[in-house]
């Protein structure tokens, strides 16, 4: 593969697993698991995981 094909596979496939990580600590919250559990749970820090939810929540914009 290319360097740009594979750049860009690379970019994507990152992209993708962020959003899984975004889904899957969304879906624990409303679960009612803890903030700090579902860090652990994404293997995230907790202040990202944090962002995401007041994100889904529609805190920030």
């Amino acid at each position: 593969m290319c360097e740009v094909a594979e750049k860009i596979y690379t970019e994507g496939q990152t992209v993708g697993e962020l959003n899984a990580r975004k889904k899957t600590a969304c879906t624990l919250k409303n679960m009612g698991m803890a903030e700090e559990d579902i860090a652990k749970a994404v293997h995230t820090d907790l202040a990202q995981v944090k962002a995401w939810l007041a994100e889904a929540a529609g805190l920030v914009e």
